[in-house]
């Protein structure tokens, strides 16, 4: 072996010996954040509505305004329509959700990311874009696609401390054909109406019809009293540390789908209502 090479391996060596205390570190310290937040979440059910599957999506006040505004909302994704094939599909987008499906039905056109804009996608849906901005605590936002024929499986979310909100946008003539089941409890999608409900509970969707499915999903701070809620913003931007690197990925996917697909720059005449 020549001196160079010995050299080179030396150095790899003395680099993994510097490096793994701080590796060790930090995988103690994500364990320990872990279990936090998992003690946490159990004095949400203290609250009012801290076991709830679903919730009235009155607790926040934004939805009615949001409601009214669905059917610009909708104007833009159906200009937008042709281009959904070349859309990122949603195990691509996140990575964890790979074992809930391996199929191509199931596309997301993502907006924000831990808070942060995807501008290559606002800037296609520019009406969307300025209601969701007005969204206070919003963490993601997304389009959400499911072809005829998908099902996704039953999984949990991440975290109690944010609830998953839906806007139904297009939803298939046969409305219960397609459908949400949290916790046992089976909704359906109503265009223009918004679910809201807890994703920590076991949940699973499914699209039985032969349309597409689109609801612009939200995931939005639970409200909570405080101290909790203090905690809880907390909690959240910890969570999102060391990140950049996951929203960076999520934004060259955002470019790939528009070189494949050539969507629109213009925003579409906008409806009454």
């Amino acid at each position: 072996m020549s001196m160079s090479r010995s050299l080179a391996l030396a150095g790899k060596s003395l680099v993994s010996l510097v490096l793994l205390p701080f590796l060790l570190v930090r995988l103690v310290l994500q364990a320990l954040f872990l279990t936090w937040v998992r003690a946490f979440e159990q004095l949400f059910k203290l609250t009012k509505r801290g076991r709830a599957r679903f919730f009235p999506p009155e607790i926040y006040p934004w939805t009615s305004s949001l409601q009214e505004e669905w059917s610009q909302i909708r104007s833009e994704l159906d200009a937008q329509l042709d281009t959904l094939d070349s859309a990122p599909n949603y195990r691509d987008v996140a990575p964890s959700g790979r074992p809930l499906t391996q199929e191509d039905k199931w596309k997301a056109v993502v907006f924000r990311v831990m808070g942060q804009p995807i501008e290559e996608n606002l800037r296609l849906y520019p009406k969307t874009a300025e209601s969701i901005d007005s969204i206070p605590g919003l963490v993601y936002a997304m389009l959400s696609v499911l072809k005829p024929g998908m099902e996704i499986a039953p999984h949990r979310g991440p975290y109690s401390g944010i609830l998953n909100c839906h806007l139904a946008l297009r939803v298939p003539k046969q409305s219960d054909q397609c459908g949400i089941r949290v916790g046992g409890e089976v909704r359906h999608w109503e265009e223009g109406r918004m679910l809201v409900f807890n994703d920590r509970h076991t949940h699973e969707a499914w699209n039985h019809s032969d349309e597409i499915r689109v609801v612009l999903i939200m995931y939005v701070i639970r409200p909570l009293p405080f101290p909790l809620s203090a905690l809880n913003r907390a909690t959240l931007r910890l969570s999102h540390l060391h990140r950049d690197a996951e929203i960076e990925r999520i934004r060259q996917l955002a470019i790939e789908s528009g070189k494949k697909g050539g969507g629109s720059q213009e925003a579409p005449a906008q409806s009454a209502g």
